[in-house]
């Protein structure tokens, strides 16, 4: 996998957390959603109590999160 910035259409849309140009974020897809949803690095959505999870408006470019040091 490279470690270059990358465009958003080509980000894994299998639950994996990347880094977007907004944050950290993966990709929500359920029978009510489909868009990038921002998290914590263990892949937490984070929420908006009045609007459910905080999507992220226009991510345009991802990158693979770094490993730990140690990993």
């Amino acid at each position: 996998m490279s470690n270059e910035w990358q465009p958003i259409e080509t980000a894994p849309k299998d639950g994996s957390v990347i880094l977007t140009s907004e944050g950290t974020a993966r990709w929500l897809d359920d029978e009510f959603h489909a868009f990038w949803v921002a998290c914590d690095s263990q892949g937490c959505p984070y929420s908006c109590i009045e609007e459910g999870y905080y999507h992220l408006d226009n991510p345009c470019v991802w990158i693979p999160l770094p490993y730990p040091k140690g990993e």
